[in-house]
């Protein structure tokens, strides 16, 4: 009976080209996707040495794995505003005409016995 259920886990797998533990491309319009998106760009405004505030642009692709929760690997477009960091507002600030863009490919772990996600890694060049 067991051999059966592993057969036929095997092949709904396959039919669907589902690879457990792998890499699944996720909707880069979900609500999920957008908060990881907003902790990405946090995380860069923290990392970056400017006093202008850096703002999301375009989330470009999302995937996602499962791994002790879930793992999220995001490839975003970042560019200046003309708001200090300090600013109030700064969130909220338009991109700054000619303004300098960056491409970064960021990976937010979320485990499942927390609540916060994990920045796990981040790379990012400038476009």
């Amino acid at each position: 009976m067991k051999l059966i259920l592993v057969i036929a886990v095997c092949l709904i797998g396959a039919s669907h080209q589902f690879r457990f533990g792998g890499w699944q491309t996720s909707d880069a319009n979900s609500e999920t996707i957008k908060d990881l998106a907003q902790v990405a760009t946090e995380h860069r405004n923290s990392q970056i040495n400017s006093l202008y505030y850096r703002t999301l642009v375009e989330i470009k692709s999302a995937k996602q794995q499962v791994v002790n929760g879930m793992k999220y690997e995001l490839t975003l477009v970042l560019a200046d505003t003309n708001c200090a960091k300090q600013d109030a507002g700064a969130k909220l600030c338009p991109v700054g005409q000619g303004a300098a863009k960056e491409e970064c490919v960021y990976t937010i772990w979320v485990e499942s016995t927390k609540e916060e996600p994990a920045v796990t890694s981040s790379s990012c060049t400038d476009l």
